[in-house]
């Protein structure tokens, strides 16, 4: 059988009794073979996107029970205005059901609904100068339905895992970070049921005292060079050693001409970063390089860098490159007056120091080896002329400059 979905009901529910915008859209229906995905909070089935004059917004937070489905878009739309809905299977885009039109509402049923009041509690400062906040959920009392599930949204673009409520009492979260000076506003989401009211805690952090923070301090950073690899390069390792506060990224930036880089995150204490990056090697003499380690900690507050000379060796050849051949690939035209042609050298051995390129039309082209190891190119050629397009390398001391031609 294959998957099916059906829109049943569209609800819209007013943010209060005579309000004719709603905080929140229910959509109810059936779905028959769609399987359910694991998104962290739980394994669930479908999206609903909703959208109407002012914006749209999507939930995917939707599970099927013996083939029903009753889904929740936190949205202001406005009653009777036009309304478009579109709900997927999450595991077959191409299960869908959609509605449009007029936006129908209920009064909140407050019967459903638990009491709910949530405060919070301003603590310590963590390693990365955040101040932690735990917010409580006090459950007065149940309503008509159980379990409750509820969602922190921490008004800062992240969100908590949802969880459950059954019986009153208080249900405290795990503490979250704020920056000092934060202000803004949280909001616990009721989730199921989908018609009750989220409940918005405002977070002000402005006057609190700022958060000491120790920054992480790059100490020393070692290189080691190996040997000559098949590809005539050399393999340099890396070795930061830190000391100080926990660093959040760590960059590294290897002093190439292509500026070749890479950044890793961190999730806990580090007292050494270490990474490997492969330099060119070909040809004879020696060149430095100036490779540089950032470390990066409290959300920028905390930066430290650290330079660092990259000798490498070059890896002596007794075979001085050559340039085989120079062949003439005709493409595509460009336009009823121009054709690209595609221009492929062969090079047998390494260590070319420059590629120049003579079109044989008054226009020319310098590569360079580091960067691009073969200097095979195109070019734009006007149709219905001969052209002589020449290469010329120029190789390393001890070795002949190099040159290869195609005429077309």
């Amino acid at each position: 059988m294959a998957c099916s979905i059906t829109i049943t009901e569209v609800i819209g529910i007013p943010q209060a009794l005579g309000s004719s915008i709603v905080d929140a859209v229910v959509v109810k229906g059936t779905a028959q073979e769609c399987d359910g995905i694991n998104l962290g909070a739980g394994s669930f089935h479908l999206q609903i996107t909703v959208t109407c004059s002012s914006g749209s917004q999507d939930s995917v937070n939707v599970t099927v029970a013996n083939g029903q489905f009753e889904g929740q878009v936190k949205i202001n739309c406005e009653c009777e205005k036009i309304v478009k809905i579109k709900v997927v299977c999450l595991t077959d885009p191409t299960c869908t059901d959609t509605f449009e039109g007029p936006l129908p509402c209920n009064p909140p049923a407050e019967d459903e609904c638990p009491d709910i009041t949530v405060t919070m509690q301003v603590g310590d400062c963590d390693e990365n100068g955040m101040r932690q906040v735990t917010f409580t959920a006090h459950v007065n009392a149940m309503g008509t339905v159980i379990p409750v599930v509820a969602e922190y949204n921490y008004g800062d673009g992240t969100t908590g895992n949802a969880f459950l409520i059954s019986a009153p009492g208080d249900i405290a979260e795990p503490s979250h970070g704020y920056l000092p000076g934060t202000n803004v506003t949280a909001t616990l989401n009721i989730i199921q049921p989908p018609t009750c009211q989220s409940i918005q805690i405002p977070v002000d952090l402005i006057g609190q005292p700022t958060c000491d923070i120790e920054c992480p301090v790059i100490d020393q950073v070692n290189v080691s060079v190996g040997s000559c690899n098949d590809d005539g390069t050399r393999t340099a390792t890396f070795t930061g050693i830190l000391s100080g506060g926990q660093p959040s990224s760590v960059h590294w930036e290897f002093g190439t001409p292509d500026g070749a880089e890479q950044t890793n995150m961190v999730s806990g204490p580090q007292a050494t970063v270490t990474t490997t990056h492969n330099y060119p090697a070909n040809g004879s003499g020696t060149t430095t390089y100036t490779a540089v380690l950032t470390v990066t900690a409290a959300d920028g507050q905390c930066v430290d860098s650290f330079p660092v000379q990259v000798e490498i060796e070059r890896c002596d050849t007794t075979e001085c490159p050559t340039v085989d051949d120079v062949t003439a690939n005709m493409g595509r035209c460009i336009s009823r007056a121009q054709r690209r042609v595609g221009l492929n050298v062969s090079i047998t051995g390494g260590g070319f120091t420059e590629y120049e390129w003579d079109f044989g039309d008054g226009t020319t082209q310098t590569i360079d080896p580091s960067v691009q190891g073969n200097p095979s190119t195109s070019h734009d050629y006007e149709i219905g002329n001969t052209h002589t397009a020449t290469l010329t390398a120029t190789a390393p001391d001890g070795c002949e400059d190099q040159s290869g031609s195609a005429t077309f």
